[in-house]
């Protein structure tokens, strides 16, 4: 099994390991796919291949394991309805980037410094001062920023994990968790900080979309150093002690592991549940 120094922290690696400690994901998984980086075992759903094309087509971005992602049609071999909302999602990309004069200057671009890495979808560049409706300028001209690309059935939604209204979405740690780290390693990469830009398009109609741009404070900052810290010790000490599978009906259902794993569990576990009428709200 490798070592800890052969191991750079991506901000995926990092939800994934957290999960694992929480007993939310198996070690096994991991193992395949950050350690052994066998991520082509791992078939992606549905909604990640969409969002695999549309990134495609927006900047010609291929998959994690270097494939050009490929649609789903129909019979007839015309895209099906998903794929069409997202081709015209793509022109609203266009249409955005142009609007503001945002050129495209790299596409997934990997940053590794220090035991670290994040892919960027694309950095771009102000070819003039992009601004708020009032005149506030947000990014200025000449100002290289982070951009990455979503795309989501939730762009109102409060209260899924994965919702983007920004009500909540202080408290969605997983979507936040990726500017964090991509701001954090500009700082260590370029000894400043980039500003990060969400474009996340729904995939529920053709239309709408959000463009957000990711504030962090000092005290982010110091809070990603620590889960960083705390991310690299945990994988050092389970290196060392060794990866347990963590068998759950649904997930083992879908698992590239399952044929040769021990622990594979064909059937749902029984679940007990105690009545306790006295604890009934009255």
């Amino acid at each position: 099994m490798a070592d800890n120094s052969e191991i750079n922290i991506s901000q995926s690696l990092m939800k994934e390991l957290n999960d694992y400690r929480l007993g939310k994901s198996c070690g096994l998984v991991f193992v395949e796919k950050y350690i052994n980086k066998n991520f082509e075992l791992f078939e992606p759903s549905d909604s990640m291949k969409i969002g695999n094309f549309f990134e495609f087509l927006c900047i010609g971005a291929n998959t994690k394991t270097g494939k050009e992602p490929q649609a789903e049609r129909t019979a007839k071999g015309e895209l099906t309805a998903a794929y069409k909302r997202m081709e015209a999602q793509s022109e609203n990309f266009k249409n955005f980037i142009a609007y503001h004069g945002i050129k495209i200057k790299s596409v997934q671009e990997k940053w590794i410094v220090d035991g670290l890495e994040g892919t960027i979808d694309f950095i771009g560049l102000a070819t003039r001062d992009i601004k708020t409706p009032n005149g506030e300028v947000l990014i200025e001209k000449g100002e290289e920023f982070i951009c990455d690309i979503k795309s989501s059935g939730l762009l109102s939604d409060k209260f899924s994990e994965y919702g983007w209204h920004t009500d909540k979405l202080s408290e969605k740690e997983r979507l936040i968790l990726q500017p964090i780290h991509y701001k954090f390693l500009s700082r260590l990469k370029f000894g400043k900080e980039y500003k990060f830009l969400f474009l996340i398009f729904s995939t529920t109609n053709e239309f709408e979309y959000k463009p957000l741009l990711f504030n962090t404070s000092e005290e982010d900052m110091e809070l990603h150093k620590t889960f960083i810290a705390t991310t690299a010790a945990w994988l050092k000490h389970y290196l060392k002690k060794g990866f347990k599978a963590v068998p759950e009906y649904m997930r083992c259902k879908e698992c590239p592991l399952k044929t040769n794993c021990k622990s594979f569990m064909a059937i749902p576990e029984i679940t007990v549940f105690e009545l306790n009428t006295n604890a009934v709200e009255k």
